[in-house]
């Protein structure tokens, strides 16, 4: 049994585990390291609307019209209205500007003004961003900008992470006592002390900044580590 153990712990000190052996010579004990991670729980989605008009007068009407018309349709999938707010008022540019002549169908262009405006959708779910980007592409004077993802509760962030990093570590430990014919039969430790800057946190911090762990290269979550000694026994 002792020579079983042995090459027991050769094979778990291939993988991002450690073992020791425990008081029970059939027994080893695993230290795990995972990380846990939280998604941001706000997302911002900043709009510009920029319309075109014969004055200034007209240009500017036809901005806020479409602000208005662009606001109830957002409201309308489900955000609320303190959600989607104008952060910039609509403007009219005075100076003269080419646009197109709608008497006519050749393209010709006369002289006119132009008007902008921004407002900014806040919400909590990136599954919310869909029908919200498709309303924006329908309006040919509205264009999206980056989004901006940020985590206003860094404390429940922490939290759901570290929970996140423990499911991870107790699936490794199962994992690794399943392949080996083994069982898991206590916990002796568990911390989350770790340095702020280590290299597991490193790794994944630079692979969500490169886009690997999703489709939007600034939604950076929040990381913590764990680490869990689990003595397995054989089943």
């Amino acid at each position: 049994m002792r020579i079983r153990n042995g090459l027991i712990a050769l094979l778990l000190c291939a993988a991002p585990v450690c073992p020791v052996y425990a008081g029970n010579a059939d027994e080893v004990t695993m230290h795990i390291v995972a990380v846990g991670t939280a998604m941001p729980d706000t997302i911002i989605l900043p709009i510009s609307i920029s319309t075109n008009g014969k004055t200034a007068t007209e240009a500017q009407a036809a901005n806020l019209a479409t602000t208005a018309r662009l606001r109830a349709s957002i409201l309308a999938t489900g955000v609320e209205a303190k959600d989607v707010t104008v952060t910039g008022k609509a403007s009219a540019d005075t100076s003269d500007i080419a646009i197109a002549d709608p008497s006519t169908s050749d393209n010709s262009q006369v002289e006119g003004a132009s008007s902008t405006s921004s407002m900014q959708v806040i919400f909590d779910d990136i599954r919310k961003l869909s029908p919200i980007q498709t309303i924006i592409d329908g309006e040919k004077s509205a264009s999206a900008g980056a989004l901006v993802f940020l985590t206003r509760n860094i404390d429940k962030a922490r939290a759901d992470a570290i929970d996140d990093g423990v499911k991870r570590a107790r699936g490794d430990a199962v994992r690794y006592a399943d392949t080996l014919g083994y069982r898991i039969v206590r916990i002796t430790h568990i911390s989350n002390q770790k340095p702020t800057l280590n290299l597991p946190d490193a790794i994944t911090f630079f692979q969500s900044m490169e886009g690997r762990r999703g489709e939007f290269k600034d939604m950076v979550p929040t990381f913590a580590s764990v680490e869990i000694d689990y003595v397995i026994a054989p089943k």
